[in-house]
């Protein structure tokens, strides 16, 4: 009997990771909305370098970033993946009006199995609960158990 493929052997899993700027309130009253979304554009960029042709990401409720993932790669590796594209960004000048300002640019987010909300409805209601929560309650990198 023939031995299955390498890629029939390996399953795909898919990931919900939702990303919140840090301080987002703060910023957009310091230097204004058109920085905070200089920000969110950022960590947009450096995300998409994280994707697989199969993979999403979309802003959600205006601070936010949902990433949509299907991958082979076990939760932990992924989250290293998603650990590094972030630890990446780090300080970076902003445009700020005629001036630039070095901002540090940073996320709360987390990350869980999409199997674990029945519909796509869930797995919004999920992340809008979690972004609710905000800094404290979503730990940098952190993964909900399922």
């Amino acid at each position: 009997m023939p031995e299955p493929s390498e890629e029939a052997k390996s399953v795909s899993t898919s990931y919900v990771a939702a990303f919140k700027l840090q301080r987002a309130e703060q910023i957009a009253n310091r230097f204004g909305e058109d920085v905070k979304n200089q920000m969110l554009s950022l960590i947009g960029t450096q995300l998409t370098t994280t994707l697989g042709p199969n993979d999403r990401l979309l802003r959600r409720k205006g601070t936010s970033l949902v990433l949509f993932l299907k991958t082979t790669d076990p939760p932990a590796k992924v989250r290293r993946r998603l650990s590094n594209a972030m630890s990446a960004i780090r300080q970076q000048y902003i445009d700020v009006g005629s001036k630039s300002a070095l901002l540090s640019v940073a996320a709360d987010w987390i990350m869980f199995p999409e199997s674990q909300c029945p519909s796509l409805e869930a797995v919004f209601a999920e992340v809008d609960a979690l972004l609710a929560k905000g800094g404290p309650g979503i730990p940098s990198g952190a993964e909900t158990a399922g």
